[in-house]
């Protein structure tokens, strides 16, 4: 029998976040709407959006409210079937995605599966560039007060 963990497809996708440690949620957003065409015929996916709010706190000096449209189909998209998951942030706030399937096509409980495994896998690349982004900031802030690091 032959049976694969994913899709050459979703390898491709995914190696491409992997291979990079990506310093900020912007750059591997800018990668993400690249690299998601890839496996969108696979999945039927019209559109990908995340809404990221958080509010102001030492570590964001002003509240956050960000929308990233990853994708939208040249098809254009099915607007009365979403799958909408949120997903809190270290900060006290919240990414919200949402997922349609493409023009024309409704999905099933597998592609509905599908959806949401995209949008766990882009909002776990998400947070790790935030928190290497939050980590440098914090690296710098330390330096700035204390010198480098004595090696």
């Amino acid at each position: 029998m032959n049976k694969h963990l994913c899709s050459k497809n979703f390898q491709a996708f995914f190696d491409t976040l992997i291979a990079d440690s990506f310093p900020s949620a912007n750059l591997i957003h800018e990668e993400m709407k690249k690299q998601i065409s890839i496996v969108a015929e696979d999945i039927n996916l019209g559109q990908m959006t995340a809404i990221y709010v958080a509010p102001q706190s030492q570590s964001n000096p002003a509240p956050i409210h960000e929308v990233c449209n990853f994708y939208v189909s040249p098809e254009g998209f099915n607007d009365d079937q979403i799958f909408e998951k949120s997903y809190g942030t270290g900060e006290n706030g919240s990414v919200m995605y949402s997922v349609n399937p493409k023009k024309g096509v409704t999905w099933d409980e597998q592609d509905l599966r599908d959806a949401e495994m995209i949008s766990d896998i882009t909002y776990l690349f998400s947070y790790r560039a935030r928190l290497i982004e939050k980590v440098k900031e914090m690296k710098d802030l330390i330096e700035s007060k204390f010198g480098p690091r004595p090696q």
